[in-house]
């Protein structure tokens, strides 16, 4: 457009030039006609004009003639140069009018790719936020069946509390009532009190090593407990910051990360300590139930060996404390075996939670390609659009000189 708007003004010009150039032989040829006919008349004045008046009139004739044929191809010249002018002007016009409609059809694609970039800034906003809520309940699903499973885990310890209180009141009660029997009868087997004694001393040390253990296992569980509500509302505030920004940078998305895994590491660390710990609990309590049997065989062989039939009394008790308290045993074993399970379920939870951790890890980083690729044709937009602006200055530059002229 540029160069046809060039050579138009080139060629309106060249017509220009040749216009004033016949105009300017036009006038020196009517100046010739007048100094002729100035001439002719001073002839005709003149006397001494007659003997040449033939030849003059001869020759003024001729010169007047070529002045009418120069004067008709310059009027002839002049209205193709008019012709000219005319169709260079409605070429102009033209081409005006489609740059028109070039520069209405650029405006309104330059819009419509504002309008995409900005649908596209938009949806990714869109996805981020949904990727955050995501991760927002399901943080939340994992903390509530983590209480859940703490509450669970506080009943049955306030049952096994209860269970190892009967039992302790039992052994306390039997070496009550062997001291009693002891006191009362001062003159019967000494052997047999002390084997009551004994039996009563072994079930207070064992009870008060499984009473340590459960201290032991229920602070653990409290600072787990506190922990993970520390954690939880650590990652809830970081979860709102990142709503309130719309979207997490790159330093924000590591952190996030880095927070993730450590929090995976700790569970996961967390539930190998609780699973030896009910490990060597169960391991204590086996030992003590072998101590407890082999105590027990050896009492009733020391009780068949040295004590009399006034002392059965006291082993059926003996008996009776130990079927209790390896029935305690027992039961103590089957929370392990829950508690085993309890722990199995967290590891599974942890490694379902590791998961979807690195699944938000990918729809972040995907939205953040997005993010990227909308600033990326959004300066690209910019581009065109300076490009275009300096098009449109330059053609109204030459259409600006093109009037003037």
């Amino acid at each position: 457009a540029n160069g046809v708007l060039v050579q138009l003004l080139r060629r309106f010009l060249e017509l220009q030039q040749q216009l004033e150039l016949e105009r300017a032989e036009k006038e020196a040829a009517q100046t010739k006609a007048a100094g002729l006919q100035r001439e002719l008349s001073r002839l005709h004045a003149s006397e001494q004009a007659a003997t040449a008046w033939p030849l003059r009139q001869g020759w003024q004739r001729h010169n007047l003639a070529e002045i009418r044929e120069q004067a008709a191809r310059s009027d002839a010249t002049h209205a193709q140069n008019q012709l000219d002018l005319d169709a260079l002007e409605r070429q102009a016009e033209e081409q005006s009018a489609r740059e028109a409609v070039s520069d209405a059809f650029i405006t309104q694609a330059m819009a419509v790719a504002v309008a995409s970039a900005e649908l596209h800034s938009r949806v990714a906003e869109a996805q981020s936020l949904a990727v955050c809520k995501a991760a927002t309940r399901t943080q939340n699903r994992v903390d509530q069946k983590a209480r859940e499973r703490l509450a669970v885990a506080e009943s049955q310890l306030e049952e096994g509390e209860h269970v190892y209180q009967v039992a302790a009141l039992a052994a306390v009660m039997a070496s009550a009532d062997a001291d009693e029997a002891r006191d009362a009868d001062g003159s019967g087997d000494s052997d047999a009190a002390e084997c009551d004694h004994q039996l009563a001393l072994m079930a207070a040390t064992r009870l008060t090593r499984i009473a340590a253990k459960e201290v032991q296992l229920k602070s653990m569980k409290k600072k787990d407990e506190l922990k993970r509500g520390s954690e939880a509302a650590a990652t809830m505030a970081r979860m709102h910051k990142y709503q309130d920004a719309h979207l997490m940078s790159s330093m924000e998305v590591s952190a996030a990360e880095e927070i993730a895994r450590g929090r995976a590491e700790d569970k996961a660390r967390e539930a190998s300590d609780a699973m030896s710990t009910v490990q060597a609990m169960g391991a204590l309590g086996e030992e003590v139930g072998e101590e407890e049997a082999e105590g027990e065989e050896e009492e009733e062989e020391s009780e068949e060996a040295s004590c009399d039939a006034e002392s059965g009394g006291g082993a059926e008790e003996g008996a009776a404390q130990a079927q209790a308290l390896t029935q305690a045993l027992a039961q103590l074993g089957k929370k392990d075996e829950k508690y085993k399970k309890m722990a199995a379920l967290g590891v599974a939870k942890v490694t379902r939670l590791s998961n979807e951790r690195n699944r938000l890890r990918a729809d972040c980083e995907q939205a953040q390609r997005q993010r990227d690729e909308a600033e990326r044709q959004r300066d690209e937009l910019k581009k065109q659009t300076a490009s275009v602006g300096l098009g449109v200055n330059r053609a109204q530059t030459l259409t600006d000189q093109e009037n003037q002229s």
